[in-house]
C-alpha cells in the first residue's frame, strides 16, 4: 500500500539482543493506520520500521521511564519492561487482537503498565505493594474504559447464546 525507501542499521538496545534501526531517506506519514499496515504486512523491514517508531518516540520513552522511576525502579527495569511490551504489542497487532478503538501509543502504554504491574507482582509476591495512586491512575485511564467495553461485549455475546427462559430469570434477579 505504500513504498518506503530506507536502510537498516543494527543497534544494540540492551542485553536482550539487537534491533534494526530504520533510517528513512524520505518523509513518511506515520499515522496509526500506516503503522498497523506496516506491522501486519509480513515484510520484516516494514515491521521493523514501524516498531522503531515507538522505540524512538521521545515522549513515549520519557513517560514510561518516569512511570517506572516513580515507583522506585531503575532504567534497566524500564528497558526490560518496554521491550516485553513492544513484543506483546507487535503480537497483538499481527493477531488482530488490537481493536483500533484507541491510538497505538495509548495501547502500547496500557500494555507497558500491565507488564510493569506483573513485574512488580512477581518481584514482591504481593499486590498490596501498590499504592492507591497506581490503582486510581488505572481506574481513570482510557485503558480501563477499553477493558470495560470489551467486558460488556463479552457479557452481551454470552447473553445472546442463552434461551428466553434464562434471560427472563436473569431479568427477575436484575442481573
Amino acid at each position: 500500500p505504500f513504498k518506503i525507501k530506507f536502510y537498516f542499521v543494527k543497534i544494540n538496545l540492551s542485553l536482550r539482543g539487537y534491533f534494526y534501526k530504520a533510517v528513512n531517506t524520505m518523509t513518511v506519514n506515520t499515522n496509526d493506520q500506516t503503522l498497523i499496515t506496516a506491522i501486519r504486512s509480513g515484510i520484516e523491514r516494514q515491521r521493523d520500521w514501524a516498531l522503531y517508531q515507538f522505540y524512538s518516540d521521545d515522549g513515549l520513552n520519557t513517560y514510561c521511564k518516569s512511570y517506572v522511576s516513580n515507583y522506585g525502579d531503575s532504567h534497566e527495569v524500564f528497558e526490560d519492561i518496554f521491550q516485553d511490551a513492544i513484543i506483546i504489542f507487535d503480537r497483538n497487532i499481527r493477531n488482530f487482537t488490537f481493536k483500533e478503538n484507541c491510538s497505538l501509543k495509548t495501547y502500547l502504554i496500557s500494555i507497558f503498565k500491565w507488564a510493569y504491574i506483573g513485574f512488580k507482582r512477581k518481584k514482591t509476591g504481593k499486590t498490596e505493594a501498590f499504592d492507591a495512586n497506581m490503582i486510581q491512575e488505572w481506574v481513570d485511564s482510557p485503558e480501563a474504559k477499553m477493558i470495560g467495553d470489551e467486558r460488556k461485549d463479552l457479557i452481551n455475546e454470552g447473553l445472546n447464546h442463552i434461551d428466553a427462559r434464562c434471560k427472563e430469570l436473569l431479568t427477575y434477579t436484575k442481573l
